[in-house]
């Protein structure tokens, strides 16, 4: 493709992000290639005056130049299409800054489990403690206990 087309001049290419200046890119592309179409065109007009070449070499001339023309056309629509398409997808830049803030909020998160800034009272927790203790020998009479 290269070879086919003329690449766009370089200062398209020195701002931040080259995917924000694709209509610039387009325009210069086709006005580069509708130029050199258009002076094919006009030297295959002058051959056709000096050499009176045949209406069926000019027929099959203009067909050739049509299909080019197509070509050019859906080469540039296909460009179009995927210079869009890496405009909808997240860049390196956004994925960069997503992984700094969720740096800066784990680091203000842990920060903050350590350092409260405000005074809490810590009340004691209380514990229970379970102590064995031996079951009396004389229960009451109208109680019914069930051994554990």
């Amino acid at each position: 493709m290269q070879q086919l087309l003329q690449p766009a001049p370089t200062f398209v290419f020195l701002g931040d992000n080259a995917t924000l200046n694709y209509e610039m890119v387009l325009y210069f592309v086709s006005r580069i290639n509708l130029a050199n179409s258009c002076s094919l065109k006009c030297r295959s007009d002058f051959d056709k005056s000096i050499n009176h070449q045949t209406s069926k070499t000019a027929s099959d001339q203009d067909q050739q130049h049509s299909l080019l023309v197509n070509a050019f056309n859906e080469k540039i629509q296909k460009l179009e299409s995927n210079f869009q398409s890496l405009e909808r997808t997240t860049s390196i830049l956004d994925i960069i800054f997503e992984i700094q803030d969720l740096e800066r909020f784990s680091m203000i998160n842990h920060l903050g489990k350590f350092h409260n800034r405000a005074n809490t009272f810590k009340r004691p927790i209380p514990q229970k403690y379970v102590v064995a203790i031996q079951m009396p020998m004389n229960l009451p009479e109208p109680l019914h206990f069930l051994p554990l």
